[in-house]
Order: structure tokens, then sequence, then C-alpha cells
């Protein structure tokens, strides 16, 4: 592998750290605990149920390529090569001794000098990739959702250890024995911040139906969408002052668990009485969301600074802290020296990093959860024909392109179709996922290999795993008639990865090294999200990005209905810029099947089919988690989040 554009970190700290991430079982409920074993310089993961493994590593390391970047070296030799240089280390490491798996056992070498928080008692800073902006218009994109992750804005459910739909907005509910719609008893008493007032059925249908697409067309919320595949263009109705009737246009039975719940991807209630007071101007203010959560914002500068303050006397839960300012810090390097000094104190880490914090004495906690399993968008594949509940022509203009780009496939061309399917595959199978997992994640995550289906899961089968094969590969694209020309390149393509969370655009960098080693070239592209996200909506996109669509999560059960965001189905909101005709009926078989076991069959055809066609292949998953200073946080019992990437704020321990 010649121009791996890949990080290749050596770290000359002798460590071995024992996290131990808790795995809630999809389909059973159960805890399961793993003890991830990481040994001195080279990184090896011993992953399993309550096991700790020792392992003895005697290994020759070789790191080449055009960049070493955060490279330190105990012992080298350099040989050059040409213009190549190319560095050999030999890494020898004894086992460690076995600890308890609460414990970090931390090298004599490394003094542990954790700071003294310089924020006042009671105050936290956490440190976070992206702030966005906020505001209380959700039509016109208002971050209500990630507010809820902050503890600003709340929703109708929430994720508990008694039930993944516990009422929080929502007291009482029920659906129409034949599933055609819910009558919902809201919470009596949920004041909105600010004093405006109480939350009532006027707030709740107004959010609703000015957040869904199939209500407002011209919704941009980052669950248009979604509520436009649940409800489609059916408005929500107040029945009397605290109860709500919802119709769906096509019934999800995850309606409780994802798209109206805190722990996964859903809209937050504002207040309606705040907007009509002061006009929609000063309502897309950042500062002016005017929400029900356990705490209410002081200041939101966009891309910058939210300093939220709680709520004394919470009707759900009173934070134990009285203010939180969450800081934008995209870049890695910094957020540790924050820490290190004591100026924040908490802070979204790369795992590539959290080892050398973890070395100090910090804490590293799992947040809610949940791993992004990161996959490869192959856009603009547009296979269906008609909207799958409408009926309506659909307009698949990226198919104009399909004899130019090569992972693009005009269903009605099945010559088209058939090298489109082997270009797709070729290029998952030059995928070193295990490498790109080892130098990223340091180790911490896993391969994945079809989007919205996780390997993690009981019901996955390793008949879908896909093993690195550039030999293979080749070999693939060869058949498809794409072979290498005098310039040594196939073709060309293109790949983003989003520079928030940075694992999105490091990730794109690494397997755009590993294409270009099979002879296509790649571009990579990583400007900034909210630049791409307009082509996603609107369905033109054509070039590969990452991303981590619909039910991408590890901690999402395997009987949800999935493909939302795969199928016309999620028309005027955000998806996956690709739809298949195949994936869209399977969803709607398992949105209109009650026994979860049969939904499960279900899926298991579409996870077949996906891998068949190299459809959205999966890359790794990114544990997601949160580095702490224990000077400053004594514990954050986090609720499981499905999509979440941190929440519940209003459950941490302050250490003083």
């Amino acid at each position: 592998m010649s121009q791996h554009r890949i990080l290749r970190f050596v770290t000359t700290m002798i460590l071995a750290v024992f996290v131990a991430l808790t795995v809630v079982a999809c389909s059973s409920g159960d805890t399961e605990t793993i003890i991830q074993t990481v040994v001195v310089e080279k990184e090896v993961i011993v992953q399993g149920a309550d096991v700790v493994q020792t392992v003895v590593v005697e290994k020759e390391v070789q790191v080449k390529g055009d960049k070493v970047i955060q490279t330190v070296v105990v012992e080298k030799e350099v040989q050059v090569k040409g213009e190549k240089e190319i560095i050999i280390q030999t890494v020898v490491s004894s086992p460690p001794t076995p600890v308890p798996a609460t414990a970090i056992p931390l090298p004599t070498a490394i003094a542990i000098n954790i700071p003294e928080p310089k924020n006042a008692a009671g105050s936290l800073v956490m440190a976070i990739d992206a702030v966005g902006s906020g505001g209380g218009v959700q039509s016109a994109g208002a971050g209500t959702e990630g507010a809820m992750h902050k503890g600003i804005t709340e929703t109708f459910f929430m994720v508990t250890a008694d039930s993944a739909e516990t009422g929080v907005l929502a007291e009482t509910w029920t659906v129409a024995e034949d599933l055609s719609s819910v009558t919902i008893n809201l919470r009596q008493g949920v004041q909105f911040h600010g004093g405006y007032g109480e939350m009532t059925s006027a707030d709740v249908i107004w959010n609703m139906n000015d957040a869904n697409a199939g209500t407002t067309p011209t919704s941009i919320h980052g669950q248009a969408g979604d509520m436009n595949a649940l409800f489609g263009a059916n408005p929500w109705e107040a029945i009397d002052d605290y109860t709500v009737k919802a119709t769906f246009s096509a019934f999800n039975p995850t309606w409780t668990t994802r798209e109206l719940n805190l722990g996964g991807e859903s809209v937050a209630i504002v207040s309606k009485k705040a907007y009509d007071d002061n006009g929609e101007d000063w309502a897309l203010e950042s500062s002016n969301m005017i929400a029900t959560g356990p705490f209410e914002i002081v200041e939101w500068a966009a891309d910058d600074r939210i300093v939220t303050k709680a709520v004394s006397g919470h009707w759900r839960q009173a934070p134990a802290v009285s203010e939180i300012t969450w800081l934008e810090v995209p870049e890695a390097d910094t957020k540790m020296a924050m820490l290190r000094t004591g100026e924040i104190d908490m802070g979204e880490v790369p795992l590539s990093r959290v080892g050398e914090l973890a070395a100090q004495g910090f804490e590293v906690l799992p947040a809610g959860g949940r791993a992004d399993e990161i996959g490869i968008m192959f856009a603009g594949n547009l296979w269906e024909t008609n909207h799958i509940t409408t009926g309506e022509e659909l307009d698949r203009q990226p198919l104009n392109q399909a004899k130019k780009l090569a992972w693009l496939g005009h269903p009605d061309d099945e010559a088209d179709m058939e090298q489109a399917k082997k270009v797709r595959t070729a290029l998952s199978m030059a995928l070193d996922r295990e490498l790109i997992n080892e130098q990223l994640n340091a180790g911490l995550g896993w391969p994945t290999y079809i989007t919205m289906f996780s390997p993690t899961a009981p019901q996955w089968q390793d008949k879908w795993n896909v093993d690195y094969d550039p030999a293979g590969a080749e070999a693939l694209l060869d058949d498809a008639g794409l072979e290498r020309k005098g310039n040594d390149v196939r073709f060309e393509i293109v790949i983003y990865g989003q520079p928030s969370p940075s694992a999105y655009a490091d990730m794109a960098l690494a397997i755009g090294g590993m294409w270009d080693d099979i002879g296509v070239l790649t571009s990579v592209q990583n400007y900034a999200y909210n630049i791409i996200r307009p082509s996603l909506v609107q369905r033109t996109q054509v070039a590969p990005f990452l991303k981590t669509c619909g039910e991408s999560t590890s901690s999402a059960p395997w009987d949800w209905p999935r493909g939302i965001k795969m199928s016309s189905m999620s028309r005027g909101g955000f998806s996956c810029a690709q739809e298949s005709p195949e994936i869209a009926g399977w969803l709607v078989e398992a949105q209109n099947e009650p026994d979860a076991a049969k939904r499960i069959e279900i899926n298991n055809k579409m996870a077949q089919w996906m891998h068949d066609w190299a459809f959205a292949p999966g890359v790794v998953a990114v544990p997601r988690t949160i580095t702490v200073n224990p000077k400053s946080i004594q514990s954050w019992d986090m609720p499981t989040a499905f999509q979440a990437s941190y929440r519940g704020p209003e459950y941490i321990v302050p250490a003083r």
C-alpha cells in the first residue's frame, strides 16, 4: 500500500488502558460488559463479554507514505529509497498485570497532573466540535433537535431504565386500533423559559406542523423528511388545551423511541407565544429559543458558544450544576490543551487521542452507549420511479450522469447496473477497515460492512463481512471494463467527509489513499456540512460521501423498520442521496408488521440485498465518548441515546 493518506500514530507512552463500555443488547435489553485492553505502543484490542485477555506483541511495523503525522518514534531505522522514506520500528511489549475493570493502570513514567478547574464551582465548560445556530422557528432550521442533547429543549418521550418510551411532554397516549393515528395527552404544568407560560396543545401543533415538510413544504428542519415520512400532509390537531391528535401517513413502530424521543432524531417544542409576541425576526435569533428543558439559554453566539443556566425546580430533573457553557473548539489539540490547563471541564476528544488523556488521569465516559457506524453513500443512485406513498413520479436528475460516473447505475440499463455494482463492490473490497480502525480510532471501534446494520448485533451474519482484498478489487474493476490507462488511472472519483466531527474528514483521506492504490484517482472534499446538505435534501448530490445514515448506530435494535432516508419516503428532507424500490418495499412491510421477529426477517432480506449490491458499504464504527476532568465531574449517567452524541447534562454530578 503505497499512497495511503492515513494518520499513522506511533505512541511513546507505554500504558495499558482498560475501558469498560456498557452496550445495551438490541433485542433483549440485557447488558453486556466489554473490556477493551490497549497494550503499549502497538495497540491490541481484546473485545468480548466479560473478557480481559493478556496479549504479548512482538511485531515489526512499517510506516510509509507521503506524510507521517504526529509521529514520535523511540527507536527507528531510516532507509531512503528513491524519494520515499520508510520508517521501520520494532515494538516489543510485555503483558500488563490484570487489574479490575474499574481501574486504569498507569506507567510510573507519566506524572498524574490533573489540573484544578479554573471555572467557578457549579459552573462547567464543555468543548464540542460545533455549536451551530439556534433560534425558535422550526421550518427555518432552528437547532432545537441538537438543543435537546444540551438539556435546553424537550420532546415527547425519552429512554430510561424502565422503558424506551417513557413519557416526557407526553403523559399518556393511545394509538388507534388500525394504526391510523395517535391521541396524546400532554403533561400539564410544563413551563416555558423566560416566563412565557405553560405549554399547551397550541404550542405542540404549531411546532410539529411547521417542522414537517409534508405540511410546510419549505421547511428545512433537520427532521423535515422524517416527519413527512411519518405524518405526510396530515396536520396535527388540537382536541383541547392538553390533548392532540396526529394522523399517520405511514405508521412506524419507532415513533415513540426514535422520531419523537430525546435520544433520537426529533422535533423539540418551543414557545408559540414567544414567536407571536416578538415576531419572526426576533425568533430567528439564536438565543431566542424558548423551550422547556432543565437548562435555559443565557447566550447563544452561533458557531462560538452557548451559555446555559439551570432551571430551578425543573419538573423532570433539577440540574446539580448552575451553569454550563458549550464552547466550539473543533481542533483536538486545542481541546486537549484546555483540559490539561483546567480551562474546560469536559470535551469531545477523538478516539485516537483519548488514551493520552486517560494515561494522565482524565476519565473517558461512554456517551449514551452509542457508536457512529460510518458508511459510504454512493450518491445519485436514485432507483425508485414513483414515491412509495403518494405514487408521484420522482425527479431523478443525477441518473443523467450514470454513463459518466462509474458508481452510478441506471435502472433502465441492465449492463450499466451490473458494471456500477462491480465498481461499488471493488471500492468496498479495497478498504482496509482494520487499519482505518486502528489508526483513526486507536482500535476502539470496529469494522462495519453495511450501512444501517451493525455487526455487533446478535442478528449479524458473517457472510456479510467484506474482506480486505485490493488484488480482487483490481480484478473486478478490470472485469468491469475499467482497466488502468497510460497514466495508471482507471477513473476519477470524489469523496466528501465533513470536518466535524473530524473522524469523517480523516476517514475520507484514508479511503482516498486506498482507492488511489487500486487505480481510482480520488479527490477528498471536507468543506462545511451546511454546504453539502441542500444537495442531499434536493437529491442532486452525485459524489460519494461519508455519513451515519438512518439507523447507522450500534444502539439501533435490529427489528426497527429502516431505510426511510434511503427511500422516497423522506423526500422533502434529508436523505442518503440514494433511493431503492427494494428498500422502500421492505420498509413499508416492516412498518406494517407488529411482530418483532418477523420484522427481523424482513430486515435480514434488506441486509442481504444491500450486501449483494454494495449499495452503501460500511467503513468503521466510531464509539462516542466524552473526556472529563475528575476534579470537575464526579459522574455523568447519560441515558441511552439512539442518535445523540451526548445527552442529559442535567444528570451530571459535580465533583465540587
